[in-house]
């Protein structure tokens, strides 16, 4: 719908521009003088390469990056989201002997993109909760503390921005606190 406005507005600034007439004579098609036409077609030209560049820009052609320049991006805000996967998962465990499960750590990798990220949740309201992202190759990480609430995951979550993993391997882990007179519990992916 935005679309169609644009180019409407584009269409409608054209014939100001050129000094074309609509007329019922001429079938609602614009009508031009002979010097006016071809200054008209310049001008069209130069609306046509406009409307193109901005009508051709939607979130997922805008964002032309690959390889490291994933790195530090949102996979929400690019294409690496659509096809995400988890592909390592572990429990946040404490500690103690009783090893209480307090949420879970995930890996999450893009094909497309070839991208990973760490995500981290929990169903309890934590005062703690972060996770990050590793890759191996050069020790680079991207890490998340929050406690955003996601109704689809039944949780609280943090997911932290995007590493490239184009032939190297990453991990994830995860800290979630639940009280301040307790160390938090922990969790680590193994590598993918």
């Amino acid at each position: 719908m935005p679309t169609r406005r644009i180019l409407a507005a584009l269409t409608a600034g054209f014939a100001a521009v050129a000094g074309g007439v609509v007329t019922p004579a001429t079938g609602g098609r614009l009508s031009y003088g002979k010097e006016r036409l071809k200054r008209g077609s310049k001008m069209l030209a130069a609306v046509g390469a406009v409307t193109v560049a901005l009508v051709g820009l939607t979130p997922d052609n805008a964002f032309a990056v690959s390889g490291y320049g994933y790195d530090g991006r949102w996979a929400d805000q690019t294409p690496c989201g659509s096809d995400a996967r988890t592909v390592r998962s572990a429990s946040v465990t404490t500690s103690t002997q009783l090893g209480e499960v307090y949420g879970k750590v995930e890996l999450r990798y893009s094909p497309t993109c070839r991208t990973v990220w760490a995500r981290v949740t929990t169903p309890v309201l934590p005062i703690l909760q972060d996770a990050t992202v590793f890759r191996n190759s050069d020790y680079h990480t991207m890490t998340c503390n929050g406690r955003l609430w996601s109704d689809s995951l039944h949780s609280y979550y943090c997911f932290t921005a995007m590493l490239y993993d184009g032939g190297v391997t990453s991990f994830a882990q995860a800290d979630i606190g639940r009280s301040t007179y307790e160390e938090p519990a922990y969790g680590e992916t193994g590598n993918y």
